[in-house]
């Protein structure tokens, strides 16, 4: 067993059920972790930015070095990240929790399959990429959507076209 430190960096679901935790390590190398449908819902469950510590086997994927959870209890949350509103998020790069509301969006067939394409708080622009956008809960994305209240999005902070863009891994509900 090894332990890893850092920051997540992306949160993947397979359509089988694999999880894959992206982490960006203290010595700056990534690392993945990977959980196996078998395991179960993992408790705590991170979100991206969060610093975490995770033990585990220590395997390789396609050449690439990874950690294989063995117990739904084997990432501990360390700090979690914290959230910002759109115009802080525009100037970051990277993981954020952004909270706002969607002003405008649409679903866009693109050739990889649909993705949604949103604006928040009339200012940030957005995606949410086929690959997730398949896998997400759609239509309690769109009602979000279309009644206009707070969400939080967890996503990839980039930039496209010369604009920040937030890439969106989630969307849900602002309590």
């Amino acid at each position: 067993m090894i332990a890893t430190r850092g920051q997540v960096q992306k949160i993947l679901r397979s359509e089988r059920g694999f999880l894959r935790i992206v982490v960006a390590q203290e010595n700056g190398d990534e690392i993945t972790l990977t959980a196996m449908p078998s395991l179960g819902v993992l408790d705590p469950m991170p979100g991206l930015g969060d610093t975490i510590e995770a033990t585990g086997l220590p395997t390789t994927y396609r050449g690439q070095p990874q950690v294989k959870l063995e117990d739904r209890h084997a990432i501990t949350v360390l700090a979690q990240a914290s959230t910002m509103d759109s115009s802080a998020a525009a100037a970051q790069q990277g993981p954020v929790q952004v909270d706002g509301r969607i002003t405008s969006h649409r679903e866009y067939e693109a050739s990889n399959g649909p993705m949604l394409l949103f604006t928040l708080d009339n200012t940030l622009k957005g995606v949410m990429f086929a690959s997730v956008w398949s896998q997400a809960d759609r239509a309690e994305i769109l009602r979000l959507a279309e009644e206009g209240g707070t969400v939080r999005i967890e996503g990839k902070m980039t930039t496209y076209r010369g604009e920040p863009s937030l890439q969106a891994q989630s969307i849900v509900a602002v309590p």
